[in-house]
């Protein structure tokens, strides 16, 4: 009677470690690697989402890209060196043709950012298009460091657009010899840190997110907030799209769909951003 017991234990002790070995196999065989790249301000709130998803869905995991800009992002996915690509605008109609879709997830107020301790906290466009001058200094004596972006990016764009002033100001900016002119969101934001006397734009998002020793700056008296963005009060902001193709994997339309829940709106919310219904607006 005891052996069979003992025979009887040892085929319970097989059971049992071939169910497991088969459930760790079957949860192997779902898990998936989840590529994400492209532009560089999209791709800090990414970051964070890609946190919070994968404490909700362990059995992925996900890479992000350093920044890849958005023209570079849709380049990788097209590649298929990504599963999502990360993008600052909407498609256009090419890129819609050849089998792409995208989904904005979020928006963050684009903002003029300063050092913490720089005393300004806000400023008109008229005293912005000075700082953009030749020479231009703070109060205090400091030297106004300009961290410019490419002239076709998104952010100079915005900027150009506040005045008339700011996009000869601009202008007159990108041709100076010697300009320093950041290549990359993560590149500006890290100058704009670093330097002392630095000015210069990025988003709402970049600087809670990474926890930046840096301040918005109030615009003609709107302050850079969301509860403004989002009522119309401060109209300047980014978008962050989410772009797949045909071909995209069950861990990318789950991504998706996360990016797209209650729990990451809560997210957002906390760093910087809203989550706009109002589609294509």
């Amino acid at each position: 009677m005891r052996a069979y017991s003992e025979r009887y234990q040892v085929i319970l002790f097989i059971s049992f470690f071939v169910s497991v070995l088969m459930a760790f196999h079957s949860r192997q065989a779902l898990a998936e690697t989840l590529r994400l790249g492209g532009s560089g301000s999209t791709t800090t709130v990414a970051k964070m989402l890609a946190d919070a998803y994968t404490k909700k869905y362990p059995q992925d995991s996900v890479t992000v890209s350093p920044a890849l800009g958005t023209p570079g992002g849709i380049k990788a996915l097209n590649a298929k060196a990504v599963d999502i690509a990360l993008a600052s605008r909407s498609l256009n109609d090419a890129e819609r043709a050849s089998g792409l879709s995208e989904v904005e997830f979020a928006r963050t107020p684009l903002v003029m950012a300063v050092a913490a301790a720089n005393p300004l906290n806000d400023i008109g466009f008229a005293h912005l298009a000075r700082l953009y001058g030749a020479n231009a200094i703070w109060p205090d004596g400091t030297r106004v460091r300009l961290v410019l972006r490419p002239r076709d990016d998104a952010d100079s764009k915005i900027v150009s657009g506040f005045s008339a002033g700011m996009a000869k100001a601009m202008e007159a900016a990108l041709a100076r010899p010697g300009a320093l002119v950041a290549a990359t969101d993560e590149d500006a934001i890290s100058a704009i840190q670093r330097l002392p006397g630095a000015l210069g734009p990025t988003t709402l998002a970049q600087i809670l997110i990474d926890k930046r020793p840096l301040k918005a700056l109030a615009l003609e008296g709107k302050p850079p907030t969301v509860d403004a963005a989002r009522a119309g009060n401060y109209a300047y902001y980014k978008r962050h799209f989410l772009v797949i193709n045909a071909a995209a994997t069950p861990a990318a339309k789950r991504f998706i769909e996360f990016v797209q829940s209650a729990e990451a709106a809560l997210l957002l919310a906390a760093h910087g951003c809203w989550v706009d219904s109002r589609k294509g607006k």
